[in-house]
């Protein structure tokens, strides 16, 4: 209110409306009224993180909202429609899927707030090609802030992300940028008016009128056919896996995806051995979806 902004952030909280005993990640933005316009949270998460997703809760989504796959959009993909741009958000990690970003885009984002990763997906510029790869796939804004210094016990400030926040245009270049670690401002001139006629006018690189989206489907539908990718409704009945278990979660996922025969493994490769806690979760999960 004293500064008339639009403010975004992004926070872990309950959200009892959803499940009571669960934890999210979640954005959300604040108006210039002081009222908050939009809560986003997250669909994808970094092995080492144990909070809940959407799908790790699937049945109880489908529950409460229904089948439509367009009101399941606008749930899991808000975008908040504001005087200075229609804007929605990703979460670190989730912004590493370019799904996330098509599913704001398509839900008529113009400016995509993306928090970014701490090292060591800074420094090698990882985020930087994801992040710019979002604006130029679909002809939006990405604004991608990433933390400052994280005050360890003992007072002491220590700088695991390298800084690296960016601004980028709806063609991929970079508006503005901070490179050190710690505090800084990064500013630019975000231009709607000027996003809006490119996408009017263009021919070319406003990609998104151009999708073909039967044959983008079929992909998912194979992958659907065959069982799914990461198991549906691993939360459902049981908190989130520990982070040892998570760990044994990535090694049932790396073989699953040599079984199906999307990862082709090295010479002399042995499938992993998962524990028998997790292999029982994932059955849980699986007769329930």
């Amino acid at each position: 209110k004293q500064f008339n902004i639009y403010l975004i952030a992004q926070m872990v909280a309950k959200a009892p409306e959803i499940m009571e005993d669960r934890i999210f990640n979640i954005a959300f933005i604040i108006d210039p009224k002081g009222e908050v316009i939009h809560k986003h949270i997250k669909t994808s998460f970094y092995q080492r993180e144990t909070n809940t997703a959407p799908s790790d809760i699937w049945n109880l989504y489908l529950e409460k909202y229904g089948d439509d796959p367009e009101t399941l959009l606008n749930i899991l993909y808000p975008v908040a429609k504001t005087e200075i741009g229609n804007i929605g958000t990703l979460i670190c990690a989730e912004g590493s899927y370019p799904e996330a970003a098509r599913g704001l885009a398509l839900n008529g984002a113009e400016i995509i707030w993306r928090t970014q990763y701490p090292e060591p997906w800074m420094g090698n510029q990882m985020n930087e090609v994801q992040n710019r790869a979002h604006a130029v796939f679909n002809t939006c804004y990405v604004i991608a802030p990433n933390i400052g210094g994280i005050y360890m016990p003992g007072g002491e400030d220590f700088k695991m992300s390298n800084g690296r926040s960016q601004i980028i245009d709806y063609r991929g270049g970079i508006m503005s940028e901070y490179l050190g670690g710690g505090e800084a401002l990064v500013s630019g001139i975000i231009n709607v008016d000027g996003l809006r006629d490119f996408r009017v006018r263009g021919q070319w690189q406003n990609l998104v009128k151009d999708m073909r989206v039967e044959e983008y489907k079929l992909i998912y539908d194979a992958m659907m056919a065959k069982g799914g990718i990461y198991p549906r409704n691993l939360c459902i009945e049981e908190p989130p896996l520990t982070e040892d278990g998570q760990l044994e979660l990535v090694k049932h996922q790396v073989n699953k995806m040599v079984a199906m025969g999307i990862y082709t493994p090295p010479p002399g490769w042995e499938p992993y051995e998962v524990s028998e806690e997790v292999q029982e979760r994932i059955k849980k999960a699986n007769a329930i979806s």
